[in-house]
């Protein structure tokens, strides 16, 4: 079972796309089914190994990513069915101590991945980011923000670690201003619950999904199967890990942040080819056999697993449905350096790229497009008519939103395509586009070494003149004129910003006290607003 399992996740491609670079993913993902599965091993028999080493995943699965918190409940339920349960041989007590064992130490793993410090200094110096109080703050509900000053006031766990685990509260019940395109629709912050579902039932190769559909019906339909109890455990794990993504607000990235999930299915099939080896039903294992080869041939010679949709949608097709992480990760940079340099160099033509924010890249591969020319010349940035040939990413099309609208190019035959980058040429009204950059010539400005603030003022007007949309830069232009000590200016644009933000945004309350400070506190001793699309 544990060769067949290997198996599976080898032959996935999401897997596959995560073994070169570096996301906590594909580690949270394996480390809490490995944690999970050794404590139910160690509470399970007592073997003491397993207790250690289950508290040693479940402290490096802490330590990869802090959704691994959900792992921790999971340990701990595990924990409390296994008190439960009758079992003369080992007291209660003891298996109460297996349990706080293995919290323990995973405790203590995590704290040695920080140096056993809680500032990530000698000396007891924060050296990045906002303060860990600051960042406290900006979580909505009093029962979070207590919790983890709690935690900070104790030195329950580190500061850095306390400050990030802040931040993914944040983002994952109030959510990021992240677009998400589904099914044809724009969602933003939270999508509907079958998101993840269907996510995962598109982007596993169907012969995968076939072996853990028979894997479970196997399972169900075996009786005293020695194996029943640990898969159940880690089924069981899998639907609270799914059931936490679908009421959360994750799915800007797609399939990465459903890769919990996959170990549970990697389980299920291999159990399928354990029952049918066991039965020596060479029916089943013909059928199993013949599953993991079209998965095989569905998978593999894909040279870019990260963009991998199966039969149901297709690849070719999925950019009309899909516009997560999981529909392109940026990895389109040497096609578009190959289509500069054989179509549009020769002609002396910059074009107008939307796709990476690597500068560095585009510039290691020779590309020269316009926002390269804009970025050193702004004043050439004077029009948003726009002609010329346009390489933008599918998902920046499709999202069609108020801060980045590109629907105009969706009234022109692309000229070419390859993979998710659709090639446009014409003339073409951008205005919203142009607002953008002007943005964030602001932001630069705004928070670059020493500050320009007044520069900073001059780009965001100009930017919220173009398109004045996007409640959250008028949030950063009342944090500008805030800072220059300029009352009325900010007022003025705080009141815009609660204008502009959708109903019922969890940002109108701060807005609304920010403003009410602002008119009757010193101007000077006021902190700036939180501005959630700068996170």
């Amino acid at each position: 079972m544990a060769t067949a399992a290997v198996g599976f996740l080898m032959i996935d491609p999401t897997v596959a796309a995560h073994l070169p670079v570096v996301l906590t993913d594909l580690p949270v993902a394996l480390l809490g089914s490995t944690a999970v599965l050794l404590a139910w091993s160690g509470f399970r028999w007592g073997r003491i190994l397993d207790v250690a080493l289950a508290g040693l995943s479940l402290g490096l699965a802490l330590g990869a990513k802090h959704t691994a918190l959900i792992v921790v409940i999971a340990v701990a339920l595990l924990g409390v069915a296994m008190l439960m349960r009758k079992d003369e041989r080992r007291p209660r007590l003891r298996r109460l101590g297996e349990v706080l064992a293995v919290l323990l130490l995973a405790w203590i793993t995590l704290w040695g991945l920080y140096r056993f410090r809680f500032n990530e200094s000698r000396a007891g110096v924060d050296l990045f980011n906002r303060t860990l109080s600051a960042k406290i703050t900006d979580l909505h509900r009093p029962h979070l923000r207590d919790a983890v000053s709690l935690m900070a006031h104790t030195h329950f766990l580190p500061r850095s670690y306390l400050w990030g685990l802040a931040d993914i509260l944040h983002v994952g019940v109030d959510g990021r201003i992240n677009p998400v395109f589904f099914l044809g629709h724009n969602y933003l912050k939270r999508t509907p619950f079958y998101f993840f579902p269907t996510i995962l039932l598109v982007k596993l190769p169907l012969g995968l999904l076939a072996l853990a559909l028979a894997g479970g019906v196997l399972v169900l339909s075996t009786r005293k199967w020695p194996g029943m109890e640990p898969l159940l455990v880690l089924a069981l794990f899998a639907c609270l890990l799914l059931a936490m993504l679908m009421t959360g607000t994750s799915s800007y990235a797609g399939i990465r942040h459903g890769l919990v999930v996959l170990p549970a299915l990697a389980a299920l099939a291999a159990a399928a080819l354990a029952i049918a080896w066991q039965r020596k039903s060479r029916m089943l294992l013909a059928g199993i056999a013949l599953a993991a080869l079209a998965a095989v041939a569905s998978a593999v010679p894909v040279l870019r697993p990260w963009e991998y949709y199966n039969e149901i949608v297709g690849m070719q097709k999925a950019w009309q449905y899909f516009g997560d992480e999981g529909a392109d990760s940026g990895q389109r940079t040497k096609e578009i350096a190959a289509y500069y340099h054989q179509h549009l160099k020769p002609r002396g033509e910059l074009p107008y790229l939307d796709y990476s924010d690597s500068f560095a890249e585009d510039a290691r591969r020779g590309i020269r497009d316009m926002q390269g020319l804009w970025k050193d010349h702004p004043e050439a940035d004077n029009s948003d008519v726009i002609t010329g040939t346009f390489l933008i990413s599918a998902p920046s099309i499709l999202w069609n939103s108020s801060a980045y609208d590109y629907t105009p190019l969706l009234k022109t035959q692309p000229v070419g395509r390859f993979g998710s980058i659709i090639i446009y040429r014409g003339t073409f009204n951008l205005a919203a586009s142009r607002a953008a950059r002007f943005s964030f010539r602001a932001y630069d400005a705004e928070y670059s070494s020493p500050p320009d603030l007044a520069k900073a003022a001059e780009y965001m007007t100009t930017s919220l003149a173009i398109n004045p949309a996007p409640y959250w830069r008028w949030i950063e232009l009342g944090n500008i004129q805030l800072q220059r000590g300029l009352r009325s200016e900010a007022v003025r644009a705080y009141e815009n910003a609660k204008a502009y933000a959708p109903a019922g945004d969890e940002m109108i309350g701060p807005i609304t006290e920010q403003i009410r400070r602002v008119r009757q506190e010193d101007v000077k001793s006021l902190p700036i607003l939180r501005n959630p699309k700068l996170e």
